[in-house]
């Protein structure tokens, strides 16, 4: 079941309310047996495949606990990692069979029909291999409860697609006396709920014209082609962190802390900057797992920066989709370099211009470059990915003329979407924003806080109607499903 689904509103308070006449000590099996039914609503033989990774990683990390030389330590970890990333490659490079396109918008039903991948593998072949890497570094003790291992890598509401959690992190956790967090319930059922309308109300209909734009790209090049590169960007954004939110707010209700997937990526002022806000979890797993250990062994600058793109290349290769993700994640790799080269560069330019350190002006126009800048690696990789059926001659030779001329959307709008439909999203992403912004001032919950009564009834009066007016209540399911 999608956490968008209603189905899975059904289930998690269902889950919640029998928690409260289960024993304590039996709460961690419960919420384990929960995510395996969870999971089993997709498909039970790929639950199979879950419960033998668990297996495998739980011995696996007994043998190296019973180990005394690092060197024996090291041998037994290789063979428990290369034994994942076998299953991985296995899944994502023989076992696939799929559609290339990033942004493919399939519903719910249409997914359990030719789901190739089983769902959440990397997320959950992740958590394990992190596992076993601090097992081996000694960060901590290895499990010997089977069940508390196995609840660390298939609690269901980040079971499928993330926050990726490092065991440090979750598995005190899940060990710990687990209750509902009625102090907090509020929060949590409140963020549920804007995971929900971002889904419903922003990202879907931000990948439909994403992906009308795109399967008509012979038609829709120029302006509208460059908007949708943007717009692509934004909702893949919008998706993840709509099921970052319900996935944070279901942990909540059971007292248990997930980490932020996201700090306001779109008011990245650098390519680097940006990742430090955008899926952040995946950025620390690849920082702490491949990037630094390669770092300890090649210490040179040059080194670094290979360790660097290496890191991006892998990125790339996990989304697999086709070869134009590796081409869009060696473009970020490569931004990073350039930024690295020209360090310096954006103190001396602002001060030639005698625009004020750190001054809302420039700012802005840091945020702004970002953002354009941060647009090439995903023009460049959709553009490979519409060559199929339009002619890259063509898009090659617009004029400038052709890249401000909008007229082009004039017959999209009703065609695909209504014109009222489009201004009411822009208008709900414009307040998103808005909220952002706040965020960065004072906590959303402070500010909600200090509210006036009558504006926090307007507000939810406002969004529930919005809701219902504006959402797409098909049942799509978020785009990292397919990784």
């Amino acid at each position: 079941m999608s956490l968008s689904s209603s189905q899975y509103l059904l289930f998690l308070p269902i889950v919640a309310i029998l928690l409260l006449i289960i024993p304590v000590n039996l709460r961690s099996i419960y919420l384990l047996l929960a995510s395996y039914v969870f999971y089993s609503f997709w498909s039970t033989k790929h639950l199979m495949l879950l419960i033998g990774v668990t297996v495998g990683t739980y011995v696996v990390a007994l043998v190296m606990d019973r180990l005394t030389t690092a060197r024996s330590k090291r041998l037994v970890l290789s063979l428990g990692i290369g034994a994942i990333i076998f299953i991985l490659g296995f899944y994502k490079f023989v076992g696939v069979q799929k559609g290339g396109s990033h942004y493919s918008f399939k519903t719910y039903s249409q997914t359990l029909l030719d789901l190739a991948i089983p769902l959440g593998l990397s997320f959950f072949c992740f958590q394990a291999m992190s596992y076993l890497f601090d097992v081996c570094r000694g960060r901590l003790k290895a499990e010997s409860k089977f069940t508390d291992l196995a609840l660390f890598i298939a609690f269901f509401p980040q079971l499928v697609a993330g926050p990726i959690e490092c065991a440090t992190n979750l598995l005190p956790q899940l060990k710990a006396k687990i209750n509902i967090d009625y102090e907090n319930l509020k929060f949590n059922l409140m963020r549920i709920a804007c995971g929900l309308f971002k889904k419903i109300v922003l990202a879907d209909s931000v990948h439909i014209f994403v992906t009308n734009v795109f399967s008509s790209a012979d038609y829709y090049y120029g302006a509208p082609f460059l908007l949708a590169v943007f717009w692509a960007r934004y909702g893949l954004f919008l998706d993840l962190s709509a099921y970052t939110d319900i996935a944070i707010g279901s942990a909540g209700v059971f007292g248990i802390r997930l980490t932020e997937n996201f700090r306001h990526p779109f008011f990245a002022t650098s390519p680097t900057d940006f990742w430090r806000r955008f899926h952040r979890s995946l950025v620390i797993w690849f920082s702490n797992y491949l990037f630094l250990p390669l770092c300890r062994i090649f210490t040179s600058v040059t080194s670094i920066k290979i360790n660097l793109m290496i890191t991006f290349f892998v990125v790339g290769l996990w989304h697999v989709g086709d070869v134009w993700h590796i081409v869009w994640a060696a473009g970020h790799g490569a931004l990073y370099l350039v930024e690295y080269s020209l360090r310096g560069f954006g103190g001396r330019f602002f001060r030639a211009l005698k625009v004020p350190n750190r001054s809302p002006i420039e700012t802005l126009i840091k945020i702004l470059v970002a953002q354009i800048i941060l647009c090439i690696p995903a023009f460049v990789s959709q553009l490979g990915r519409v060559s199929s059926y339009v002619s890259i001659d063509k898009m090659w030779s617009l004029s400038v003329a052709d890249f401000i001329n909008f007229s082009a959307l004039k017959s999209y709008v009703g065609l695909h979407q209504s014109a009222v439909h489009i201004v009411g999203v822009l208008f709900f992403i414009f307040c998103l924003e808005g909220l952002h912004y706040i965020e960065t001032k004072k906590p959303l919950r402070t500010w909600w806080q200090e509210l006036p009564l009558a504006a926090k009834i307007a507000l939810v009066v406002g969004f529930a109607t919005s809701f219902f007016v504006f959402g797409s209540f098909n049942e799509t399911v978020f785009v990292y499903y397919q990784y």
